[in-house]
């Protein structure tokens, strides 16, 4: 499932957080995105390096898909609507 993680691009994390959802805040030593639909969920900070590492990579795109199955819980649960 993570084959290739090394070779993420941190524009790509970037872009996916942005599209579920998540603003960047000032907030922290990393760039950090904060949930505009999950409230209670704590930031992520996606880091600035030129390149990540494996596990880091792994770890944001865990953190994001967690987000995604929420907001599609919510979407379901009509909690909130799409395109909001």
């Amino acid at each position: 499932m993570y084959d290739g993680a090394a070779n993420v691009k941190l524009d790509a994390l970037r872009n996916v957080a942005k599209q579920i959802g998540r603003i960047r805040v000032d907030q922290g030593n990393e760039p950090t995105y904060k949930s505009i639909y999950l409230a209670t969920n704590k930031p992520l900070s996606i880091p600035g390096h030129t390149k990540l590492n494996k596990y880091t990579v792994r770890n944001i795109i865990d953190i994001l898909g967690q987000d995604l199955d929420t907001i599609e819980e919510m979407m379901d649960n009509n909690t909130i609507k799409s395109g909001d």
